[in-house]
């Protein structure tokens, strides 16, 4: 019997594992990644707090605060 391998997704901000060697655990992770892009984890599993957060955030309205 052999054991799945797992390692933590290589984008930066993410905190899901992979399995069977492979460097991220989605495309969008993948894509993010190889693009340079900061925006935070997009990768939409369950579990990965990285993407929770980015949900949340970009879910939560955006307050104006006026100056006087």
């Amino acid at each position: 019997m052999t054991e799945d391998k797992t390692t933590r997704c290589a984008h930066k901000d993410c905190t899901c594992h992979t399995q069977d060697g492979a460097t991220y655990c989605s495309d969008s992770c993948r894509n993010a990644a190889e693009s340079g892009a900061h925006s935070g984890c997009h990768c939409g599993h369950a579990g990965c707090a990285a993407s929770e957060y980015s949900s949340r955030r970009s879910a939560e309205p955006v307050r104006v605060v006026a100056r006087h």
